[in-house]
């Protein structure tokens, strides 16, 4: 018998680190560091609560808050590009 177990999507935790791009906006995209506190800081929009959220969650977040104030249709990626916060151990 195999076992499989389904895909659970990665969750951004504190000290992760982050590419942000934003298409079309360069002063947007960057790699950011999660502080301990499970924020993150990107220009004009100020703190965002990343903790507990998915990439694409994230994603949808960042979008909204620049959509209409800054961009008029942003396309926004966020890519998990290290995870410290989700460590696996494996004991046998």
């Amino acid at each position: 018998m195999k076992v499989v177990a389904p895909d659970r999507a990665s969750l951004i935790g504190p000290l992760d680190t982050l590419g942000i791009d934003v298409f079309n906006a360069k002063d947007f995209s960057r790699e950011v560091v999660v502080d301990s506190s499970g924020r993150i800081a990107m220009p004009l929009i100020g703190t965002i609560d990343a903790n507990g959220k998915t990439a694409t969650e994230l994603a949808s977040e960042i979008t909204r808050l620049l959509k209409g104030r800054y961009i008029r249709d942003p396309d926004v990626t966020v890519n998990i590009k290290e995870s410290v916060s989700q460590v696996v151990t494996v004991d046998g």
